[in-house]
């Protein structure tokens, strides 16, 4: 979703959260589509569902994940490659994960990321991380949940030597029939201490 943010000061007081980061991915809300991510792994598809925002807007949408593959715990992807890591810092990281109806199939959808020690994810994988997972066994479908690995106070050092992260969705389903979707929207990823517009609330008196 695009957005604009607006801040109206009442009273001649605000409040403000700590600095206002730039969101390290693009086409995070995939307004523009699925532009800027890629499709990876087995048998599925990622496409556009201008259907179903996590805002609810009419004008855009979210990336659709959908596993066909046919055995147990085939895993699917759609990913983007960040740089301009820098080895030691915290980062923190996550979205909004909506479990399609109708379908019967299950299986776990998350964000892992992956760092490397070399531009544009090249190299060596120097380590990573994942968010919680959400499964429509446990979880209800129709609804946006929420993936974040670490908060705004604390997350996931880059390892030494780290430039680039690899930012995943990631879905894997348990059956060997049927397909499983996963939409993913409002995804980000931001240095500890920041806060990226999908995560700014402004508070006034």
């Amino acid at each position: 979703m695009r957005r604009i943010v607006v801040l109206v000061c009442l009273s001649f007081t605000c409040f403000l959260p700590a600095a206002i980061a730039q969101n390290l991915l693009t086409n995070n809300t995939f307004a523009s589509g699925t532009v800027g991510w890629t499709f990876g792994g087995g048998d599925g598809s990622l496409t556009f569902d201008p259907t179903r925002d996590a805002d609810g807007s009419p004008s855009s949408g979210s990336a659709a994940l959908a596993n066909a593959a046919t055995i147990a715990f085939g895993s699917i992807m759609m990913y983007q490659c960040v740089g301009g890591i820098s080895a030691g810092t915290q980062y923190y990281w996550g979205g909004k994960v909506m479990l399609r109806t109708g379908e019967t199939t299950v299986g776990n959808s998350h964000m892992p990321v992956l760092f490397y020690d070399g531009a544009g994810c090249t190299g060596t994988n120097v380590g990573g991380t994942t968010t919680n997972s959400v499964n429509p066994s446990t979880d209800p479908r129709g609804t946006w949940l929420t993936v974040s690995q670490g908060t705004i106070a604390g997350g996931f050092a880059a390892p030494a030597g780290a430039v680039s992260a690899l930012v995943r969705g990631y879905i894997t389903k348990e059956d060997t029939t049927g397909t499983y979707t996963a939409n993913f929207d409002n995804l980000y990823l931001a240095a500890v201490g920041t806060t990226p517009v999908e995560l700014l609330h402004l508070g006034v008196e």
